[in-house]
């Protein structure tokens, strides 16, 4: 199979991991909170791309962005302080919009750091004429431009073959070495007009092809279903582009379940295109976007890893003197145990339990451990969940004081309910109380508003309409969290 070296320009696209950098995908299911802290990448990543799968357009973000600013990849215009609220040092905080945080949304995303064979920086043009970029430190095979200003330019992202032939992300179309004119042995020039533009600030990703963890390719079509590509390495995301004018490029990540394929565009995820991928094999269906009879195409294929576990939800509830810990995750891969960790003052974490883990899962799984040693006072707990090759990432901390006669609820009866269950909690305190029911993303199905005395309440949650399914009830006052327990509607 012929090897040929591509530039990748970005004025707003792509994902990817790259030789010798450490990189993951995976997925998390927006909860519509105003930040979402999506944990466990196990490094400060320096690029992070997410795209949901419903018909929201990608969205990206780089280390070299001003703090708090990222930008939708069909966009024409500069970074906002919209989608990505900063980078962490163990991953990323999205915002409450539809394209980063929606509740009950499934996204996907890709997170790098810069290191080894990929470099991550930005210039300011000058007066549109070519400018040398050598701040990359090797002659990268792939570069990602990345425009940070509105103007009458066509944002999207450029693939160059050679420094010829690019092609823009954003609508499909190709340029002919309008934006980089040339490759450096430590760096690219930008080119002129697009690419160099007087006093326009861009960002670039430089990638160096090594073979093993990121690879260059060329395919052709033959309109065959189910038709299977032997990549040279195993990946984690894959894109495609046809060379052909108007076909957007295409991408999936390994943590994708099902017939899903994506673009950067504000469309939901695609079948027929890229159906699946398996250690090195990738399999494509007859979509002409990525399997036209005999259409050339050029992919780009990533190495990287996992992230091993989507944690959804993680609360303790007071039941008399014990703690009771449950939580939710909506997928695992190779995931080994769960270690409950617990402290007394928020700083220093025991490990207290131990929890198998489901190992590999694509559905939601439900676990429940109860601290019947619990000490007084206020407590906080953190999950730490290693895989079986030793990787291993950590939950948020939630906290319970367990002197405090804050409400609690005590029981829901029945459960599990068929039409209706009643709900018990003990008050100290007589006002308004937020009734929330959520389902097992953390979407909210029913809320309402109860007038509780102080001492003893209990309502009848109307259950009936529920579909059969494990959910949540949790009760507030004055937005405070107080307790949650959980539930099934059969």
């Amino acid at each position: 199979m012929l090897r040929l070296r591509i530039t990748t320009l970005l004025f707003c696209s792509a994902l990817f991991c790259s030789a010798q950098v450490t990189c993951k995908v995976g997925s998390y299911t927006g909860d519509g909170a105003a930040t979402k802290a999506i944990t466990g990448l196990g490094f400060s990543p320096d690029v992070v791309i997410i795209k949901s799968e419903a018909a929201y357009a990608a969205v990206i973000v780089t280390s070299s962005m001003t703090a708090g600013k990222s930008r939708l990849m069909t966009s024409t215009g500069a970074t906002v302080t919209t989608y990505i609220s900063s980078l962490d040092a163990g991953g990323f905080t999205v915002k409450n919009t539809n394209q980063t945080n929606l509740s009950g949304t499934v996204y996907q995303f890709v997170a790098f750091n810069d290191g080894g064979g990929v470099k991550v920086g930005s210039y300011t043009g000058n007066s549109d004429a070519n400018k040398d970029i050598t701040s990359v430190g090797f002659q990268p095979e792939m570069v990602w431009l990345i425009q940070d200003f509105s103007s009458w330019q066509n944002a999207g992202m450029i693939e160059s073959i050679s420094g010829v032939t690019e092609h823009n992300w954003k609508d499909g179309n190709p340029s002919d070495g309008t934006h980089i004119s040339a490759y450096l042995s430590n760096g690219f020039t930008a080119a002129g007009t697009y690419g160099a533009a007087s006093t326009y600030t861009y960002h670039y990703v430089a990638f160096n092809e090594d073979g093993t963890t990121f690879d260059i390719s060329t395919y052709t079509g033959n309109a065959t279903d189910n038709r299977n590509l032997t990549a040279a390495l195993t990946p984690v995301f894959f894109l495609t582009y046809y060379d052909v004018t108007g076909y957007l490029p295409q991408f999936r990540m390994s943590s994708t379940s099902g017939d899903k394929s994506f673009s950067v565009a504000a469309a939901a995820a695609y079948s027929d295109r890229i159906q699946s991928m398996s250690g090195t094999t990738v399999q494509l269906g007859t979509n002409i976007n990525t399997n036209d009879d005999t259409g050339n195409y050029h992919y780009i294929a990533f190495g990287g890893s996992v992230l091993p576990v989507e944690l959804i939800n993680f609360i303790a509830v007071k039941d008399g003197t014990d703690v009771v810990l449950d939580w939710t995750t909506a997928s695992e891969k190779n995931s080994e145990n769960f270690y409950v960790l617990r402290s007394t003052d928020g700083t220093n974490f025991e490990s207290i339990a131990s929890i198998t883990a489901a190992g590999n899962s694509s559905s939601i799984s439900q676990y429940n451990y109860v601290d019947e040693s619990a000490p007084e006072g206020t407590v906080y707990y953190k999950l730490k969940e290693v895989d079986f090759d030793g990787a291993q990432q950590e939950s948020k901390v939630v906290s319970i004081n367990l002197n405090s006669t804050e409400n609690t609820l005590t029981q829901l009866y029945p459960n599990p309910s068929v039409d209706n269950t009643r709900i018990y909690f003990n008050s100290p305190k007589g006002g308004m109380y937020r009734l929330n029911i959520s389902d097992e993303k953390g979407a909210v199905v029913y809320s309402a508003l109860l007038p509780a005395m102080i001492g003893e309440n209990n309502f009848m949650l109307p259950t009936q309409n529920l579909h059969s399914a494990t959910y949540f009830v949790s009760i507030s006052l004055n937005d405070t969290f107080k307790s949650s327990l959980r539930f099934v509607k059969q």
